[in-house]
C-alpha cells in the first residue's frame, strides 16, 4: 500500500514537471485518479515542499516548488520529445517498450510525451495484435490499416451505446486499453460522425454519445454530472431531503468541506443547484427536481455502473421510494 501511495505521487510530481500549472481536476483526468485521492496527494506534496499552490484565474493551480529548474525541465522535455519522434522515424510501428529502450525516461512521463506528440499531430496511434504501436503522422505513405481497428471501434461503439455520457478516461478503464489508443479511436469515430461529444462547462471532460441518439443539449449535461460518483450521490440526497445544508452532505458524503464546495459549484453552474439562506446557513436544493427524476428513471440502466460503490447503494434505494 505505500508502495502504491509513492507511485502515486510520483506520477503526479512527473506531471507536473511536463506540465506545471494544472488544476485539481485536470491531474484526475490525465492520471485517470479519483478527484479525491489525487487531492490528498497533492496536500502530501505541498506539506513536504515539493510542490507549492498558486491561485490563479479562480483555479488553484500547481507547480514545482524549485522554481529555478523548470527551465532546464522544460528544456529536457523538448528534447526528449525530439528524440521520441526521431526514434517513431527510424522504427515505424515501434511499440511502447521498445521507445523506452532507445530513451531514457519514466514510464509515467513517457505516455504523456507520446499523447503531446499525437495531440500536436506529429505521429499517429494504431493498436496491432498486442501492442499500442507509433507511426509518424504526416509521411505521404498510408499507414495500413489496423485489422482490429473496427473490432475495438465497435467496443466503443457498444459501451457508448449502453453507457451514454462517458468520458475518454472511463472508456478506456473499462476496455483495458492505453489513453492515447482511446483519444486516437474516439477522434476517428467524432470525425466520421459515428458519436458525438459534448464538455462540460468548464471544459474539464468530453462525454460521447451516439451520434443518432435523440438525446437534447440539456439532458446530455445533466446524464454528464449523473456519471460522476459524489456527483450523483449529493442529486439522489437532494431529491430525498428537498434541501440540505453543507455540514449535511459532508456528514452523509464523508468529504471535506473545501472539496464538496467544489461539486456544489459545479452543480450551481450548471443550473442542477440553487442556494437559498437560513439565517447564518445555506440550504441547496434541486432547481427543477422533477426534470431530474425523470431523466434519472429514463437512464436507470446507465446509471447502475456506479452502484457497485456501497455509499450509492442507500441513496439509491430511498430514490426508487420516492
Amino acid at each position: 500500500m505505500i508502495k502504491a501511495k509513492s507511485d502515486t505521487r510520483q506520477r503526479i510530481y512527473d506531471i507536473l514537471v511536463y506540465r506545471p500549472g494544472l488544476h485539481l481536476s485536470k491531474i484526475a483526468e490525465l492520471l485517470s485518479l479519483n478527484i479525491a485521492v489525487v487531492e490528498d496527494h497533492l496536500q502530501y506534496l505541498e506539506e513536504t515542499g515539493k510542490i507549492i499552490r498558486k491561485h490563479i484565474a479562480g483555479y488553484d493551480q500547481y507547480f514545482i516548488k524549485t522554481a529555478e529548474k523548470k527551465p532546464s525541465y522544460r528544456k529536457k522535455s523538448e528534447e526528449i520529445k525530439r528524440a521520441l519522434y526521431e526514434v517513431i522515424c527510424q522504427h515505424p510501428g515501434i511499440p511502447t517498450r521498445k521507445i523506452a529502450e532507445h530513451v531514457e525516461v519514466s514510464s509515467s512521463l513517457l505516455d504523456q510525451y507520446l499523447i503531446a506528440l499525437e495531440e500536436k499531430g506529429d505521429i499517429a496511434v494504431l493498436k496491432e495484435e498486442s501492442d499500442i504501436k507509433y507511426y509518424i503522422a504526416n509521411k505521404k505513405k498510408r499507414v495500413r490499416k489496423d485489422k482490429r481497428a473496427d473490432d475495438i471501434r465497435k467496443k466503443i461503439y457498444n459501451l457508448i451505446a449502453e453507457n451514454p455520457g462517458l468520458h475518454m478516461s472511463k472508456i478506456a478503464a473499462i476496455l483495458g486499453m492505453n489513453l492515447s489508443l482511446a483519444r486516437y479511436h474516439l477522434n476517428y469515430m467524432q470525425h466520421n460522425d459515428i458519436i458525438s461529444s459534448i464538455r462540460d462547462k468548464k471544459g474539464y471532460y468530453k462525454r460521447y454519445y451516439l451520434a443518432e441518439s435523440d438525446f437534447g443539449i440539456q439532458e446530455k449535461k445533466v446524464l454528464s454530472l449523473l456519471r460522476q460518483k459524489y456527483l450523483l450521490e449529493i442529486i439522489l440526497l437532494l431529491i430525498k431531503e428537498k434541501s440540505m445544508q453543507p455540514k449535511q452532505l459532508c456528514n452523509h458524503l464523508h468529504i471535506s468541506p473545501s472539496l464538496l464546495s467544489y461539486y456544489l459549484t459545479k452543480l450551481t453552474e450548471y443550473g442542477i443547484v440553487d442556494v437559498s439562506s437560513y439565517g447564518k446557513d445555506k440550504g441547496y436544493f434541486l432547481t427543477n427536481r422533477n426534470d431530474i427524476i425523470r431523466i434519472i428513471e429514463k437512464h436507470q440502466v446507465h446509471i447502475q455502473l456506479h452502484l457497485s460503490l456501497e455509499s450509492l447503494k442507500d441513496a439509491w434505494k430511498d430514490f426508487q421510494l420516492v
